[in-house]
């Protein structure tokens, strides 16, 4: 389930790579300022502030939880611990 159309993440991407390659060098300013009308759609990013700030909030979370299962399995040798973290750190590169 995509939240917008092919067309505008196509368009995104591409307007990324035009910034990517005028900032190395590949084309200059002028072919970029050509480009650029066609590469440009009505959405907003996200504040850098926000993100941080979401980034953080999923991290107590995912912490919070970890903390839960040890607790909950009465966890009182290192290497309970430790294979628990291991498993969430597992977990939590997969999602």
């Amino acid at each position: 389930m995509r939240r917008y159309s092919e067309d505008v993440e196509r368009t995104i991407r591409s307007g990324r790579l035009a910034r990517d390659w005028m900032h190395s060098g590949l084309i200059d300013a002028a072919q970029y300022a050509r480009l650029a009308p066609g590469l440009t759609v009505d959405l907003r990013r996200t504040n850098v502030f926000l993100r941080a700030i979401l980034f953080g909030f999923g991290l107590v979370i995912i912490a919070a939880a970890v903390g839960l299962v040890a607790v909950t399995a009465n966890v009182k040798a290192s290497s309970t611990g430790a294979a628990i973290c291991i498993g969430a750190a597992g977990a939590a590169a997969c999602l």
